[in-house]
C-alpha cells in the first residue's frame, strides 16, 4: 500500500512540476514578447500586432488553468504567431550591421573563421 501511495504521489509531483515549468516558461515568453512589442511599436502594427496580442491573451488564460498541454500549445502558438516579427527584426539588424561594412571587411571576417 505504501508503494502504491508513493507512486501516486510521484505522479502528482511530476504533473505539478510540469505545470510549474510550463507556467514559468509562459511568463518568460510573455515578458519578452511585451518588451519586444513595446520597443518595436512602429514595426509591430496592424494585423501582426493584433495576432500576437491575441496569442498572448490565450496563453495568459491557459496559464490560469491546470492543463499542462494547453499551456504548452499556447506557448507554441505564440512562438509561431510572433515569428514574422522576429524575422523582420533580425533582417533589420543584419541589414543595419552590414550597411556600415564593406564587402572586403565581410569577406575577410568570414575567411578568418
Amino acid at each position: 500500500k505504501m508503494l502504491e501511495e508513493s507512486l501516486d504521489y510521484a505522479e502528482d509531483d511530476f504533473h505539478t512540476r510540469q505545470l510549474i515549468e510550463a507556467r514559468t516558461e509562459g511568463e518568460m515568453i510573455l515578458r519578452v514578447t511585451r518588451k519586444v512589442l513595446r520597443d518595436n511599436a512602429r514595426r509591430a502594427i496592424g494585423v501582426l500586432r493584433d495576432a500576437i496580442e491575441d496569442a498572448m491573451d490565450e496563453l495568459e488564460i491557459a496559464m490560469r488553468g491546470t492543463d499542462y498541454g494547453e499551456i504548452r500549445d499556447r506557448i507554441e502558438s505564440l512562438n509561431e504567431t510572433s515569428l514574422p516579427l522576429a524575422q523582420q527584426l533580425m533582417d533589420s539588424s543584419i541589414k543595419q550591421a552590414l550597411e556600415t561594412r564593406s564587402v572586403e571587411d565581410i569577406v575577410t571576417s568570414v575567411g578568418d573563421r
